[in-house]
């Protein structure tokens, strides 16, 4: 049974007496060396992150604000088409109003015109006119 030793840490610099422990000693700084650039790596990629999220919520304002005022605009499209729409209907109203009057009024003329054809155009006498 080979004795076991205990070694203190505080015992200052490491000699070369274990080969393992060197070899340790600079595995363990690379790996630190790793872990820093990688946090690096992290760190600058949380910040493009950061702005990719900021364009985006920029991007989708303006896209609200597009699509409100898009929705506004078809509104107005909307009630200038019925405004017109009722303008026409109300035109077409008069007009058809006018067409009935005028209708009437001819047919009243007609009639008064047939009475008078029929009547013979005479002069209300019965004598034959003298010449």
């Amino acid at each position: 049974m080979t004795p076991y030793v205990q070694i203190s840490r505080n015992s200052g610099p490491v000699r070369d007496s274990d080969p393992g422990t060197a070899d340790h000693l600079v595995l363990i700084t690379q790996l630190r060396e790793q872990i820093a650039n990688l946090e690096k790596q992290l760190s600058g990629k949380d910040g493009q992150l950061l702005a990719k999220e900021k364009q985006m919520t920029e991007l989708k304002a303006t896209q609200f604000t597009v699509e409100q005022e898009l929705r506004q605009k078809m509104k107005n499209v909307g009630r200038d088409y019925e405004a017109k729409i009722d303008i026409l209907q109300k035109k077409i109203r008069e007009q058809s109003r006018e067409i009935a009057v005028l209708s009437k009024g001819k047919k009243k003329g007609e009639r008064g015109a047939a009475l008078s054809a029929t009547d013979g155009g005479s002069s209300g006498t019965d004598s034959p006119s003298v010449g």
